[in-house]
């Protein structure tokens, strides 16, 4: 290390020195959230304690991403630790097929990289088995080109309007699970002016999809899941990545609820089953009760189901249920 490298490291060092003493000074929350970009390798380095948002804000600067979560603020390492659903999952998979690499601390201390040809047996793990085989301090992520416009598609339709859109976002996605990652989201209207006001109170669904490449391109191919009926409303449009991926947020604070999520993965997903979700959905047990189905194929059914601790990847359809409530 030359004497402007030892500078600049000694710097970065006490810098950091600073910052955590201030911040005990002032009783804040401190956390790490540190991400470089390489915009040439079209790689991340993503260490402990950052979020989706972070993340997104600093490879968007390079028109760059990797495929993350649908909130922005889930943290990056339980989340890719677990899968990883996000949008571009069907052109890019899952949050775990995009990672290159990780450093880990092991349970008797060791600090150990893991990647295709290090440690692999641990690699293989982390890939999909959650949290427990030591404390991932760095993820390594291959990173591809998008943003910062995309199409996001949005309308709202009333539960009591029937099965229709639905048979026909079924149907639409069948040769397109490639290009689009999208899900079928019912919720109960909140009671808020960017909606009517007729619609409060009424359990809607809506057909999110996002088109993971050019954006004019995304909003022609996607027009016609808005034309599927009387809508409640409409929030689609093209927009900057980053924003895409705070569009959910809202559905879930943080930290203001506790949720319980269940899931099931459906080969397929017939005229039958869709009528039994919608019915299923018609009387749920509070307006914080959320329900989704959601596509997969494309690039996440490509990875066989032995190269990751994530499984089997012929699932055509998840089916998934939320409850969220305030702590007393």
């Amino acid at each position: 290390m030359n004497d402007t490298a030892e500078t600049l490291d000694r710097k970065i060092k006490g810098d950091v020195q600073a910052a955590i003493v201030y911040a005990g000074q002032q009783n804040l929350p401190l956390a790490i959230r540190g991400v470089s970009v390489d915009p040439e390798a079209q790689t991340a380095w993503v260490e402990g304690g950052a979020t989706w948002a972070d993340v997104d804000k600093a490879t968007q600067v390079h028109g760059l991403a990797t495929p993350g979560g649908l909130i922005s603020d889930t943290g990056v390492g339980g989340l890719t630790l677990s899968g990883g659903i996000g949008w571009l999952r069907s052109r890019y998979g899952l949050c775990i097929d995009n990672m290159l690499s990780a450093e880990v601390v092991t349970a008797d201390g060791k600090l150990l990289r893991t990647s295709e040809s290090e440690n692999p047996d641990l690699f293989w793990a982390l890939r999909g088995g959650g949290g427990n085989f030591g404390v991932v301090t760095g993820f390594e992520f291959k990173l591809h080109e998008i943003g910062p416009e995309v199409m996001f598609c949005a309308p709202i339709y009333a539960l009591d309007e029937g099965a229709g859109p639905i048979r026909f976002w079924r149907d639409f996605l069948a040769d397109k699970n490639d290009r689009i990652g999208a899900l079928v989201e019912f919720s109960t209207v909140a009671k808020a002016e960017a909606f009517p006001r007729a619609s409060w109170g009424k359990r809607v669904y809506t057909l999110a999809a996002v088109y993971a490449g050019d954006a004019a391109e995304g909003e022609r191919l996607l027009q016609p899941l808005r034309e599927q009926g009387e809508l409640v409303s409409d929030f689609s449009g093209r927009m900057d990545y980053c924003d895409l991926q705070k569009m959910f947020d809202a559905m879930m604070p943080f930290g203001d609820y506790r949720c319980y999520w269940k899931s099931h993965y459906l080969s397929g997903l017939s005229d039958e089953v869709i009528d039994s979700i919608i019915q299923g959905n018609a009387e749920p047990p509070s307006a914080n009760t959320l329900s989704s189905i959601w596509n997969f194929g494309g690039a996440t059914a490509e990875v066989a189901a032995d190269a990751t601790a994530f499984g089997d990847r012929s699932m055509a359809i998840l089916s998934s249920a939320t409850q969220a409530w305030k702590p007393i």
